[in-house]
C-alpha cells in the first residue's frame, strides 16, 4: 500500500510517496493559487496510492481540489488538523487551531525524529526533551507557538 503525502503551502505542493517505511519525495510544484496543479499531481501519482494524507494552510478553494481530484480513482483526502495531543507532543494553545497544521506536523515529525535520534544515544536521554516547552516565534509576528514534548 503506498500512501500520497501532500503538503499544501501558500505558493507551492510539496509532496512524498510512503511505501510501507520507504519515503520517496517527490519535486515540489508551484501552484500560485491555481487549483490545476493539484491535478496535476494526482494524475501523476503512482496507481498504487491507497490513501491520500494532507496538511494545507492554503485555503479552502485548494483544498477543495485537491478534494475533488482524486474522486475519479476513488480516493478520499484526509486533512490534518492540530489537535491537543499527538506522537508524544502536546498543544499549548487554549484554541488548538491557532497552531497551524503544518507547525503541528512539523513538531510532531520532529519530537519523533529527536525520539529515534535519542534511543540510539542513552547517555544524552536524560534532561534533554523531558518536560520542556518550546516557545517558535516568527519575527515579523507578536504570536508565539507553545508545544509540549
Amino acid at each position: 500500500m503506498s500512501i500520497l503525502l501532500v503538503d499544501i503551502g501558500n505558493t507551492r505542493v510539496k509532496w512524498a510517496l510512503l511505501r510501507g517505511a520507504r519515503f520517496t519525495p517527490g519535486t515540489p510544484l508551484v501552484h500560485e493559487g491555481k487549483a490545476d496543479a493539484l491535478g496535476a499531481l494526482m494524475k501523476r501519482a503512482p496507481r498504487d496510492v491507497e490513501r491520500v494524507l494532507a496538511v494545507s494552510v492554503a485555503g479552502a478553494r485548494l483544498n477543495q481540489a485537491l478534494t475533488r481530484a482524486p474522486r475519479a480513482r476513488e480516493l478520499r483526502v484526509e486533512f490534518v488538523k492540530s489537535g491537543r495531543k499527538a506522537g508524544g507532543v502536546a498543544n499549548g494553545y487554549k484554541d488548538v487551531w491557532r497552531l497551524g497544521a503544518d507547525r503541528w506536523v512539523g513538531a510532531i515529525g520532529a519530537h519523533a525524529l529527536a525520539q529515534r535520534f535519542l534511543r540510539h544515544r542513552p547517555m544524552l536521554k536524560a534532561p534533554l526533551l523531558e518536560n520542556r516547552h518550546v516557545e517558535a516565534r516568527h519575527p515579523h509576528s507578536t504570536s508565539a507557538s507553545l508545544l509540549r514534548a
